[in-house]
């Protein structure tokens, strides 16, 4: 690959792979969250997954609802 760069093609290659950067960013968070939860006791942790679990149902839910009235033909 050619090291010199224009400054439009740098932007390019940035924009292409930032995605990529962002999913490590996210992936280095969760890293964290599963560190910190192995310092809580069992019964937080079941706390913590019980609220977990009702989030993503809720967020399921409403994605479900949400691609459901996507995909309705309009009248």
């Amino acid at each position: 690959m050619d090291e010199d760069l224009t400054s439009v093609e740098a932007d390019q290659l940035f924009e292409e792979t930032r995605p990529i950067g962002e999913a490590i960013h996210v992936l280095g968070q969760a890293e964290e969250v599963v560190a910190a939860l192995d310092e809580l006791s069992p019964a937080e942790q079941l706390r913590v997954n019980r609220a977990f679990s009702n989030a993503l149902s809720i967020l399921s839910e409403q994605f479900t609802q949400q691609t459901s009235s996507d995909e309705e033909p309009s009248a």
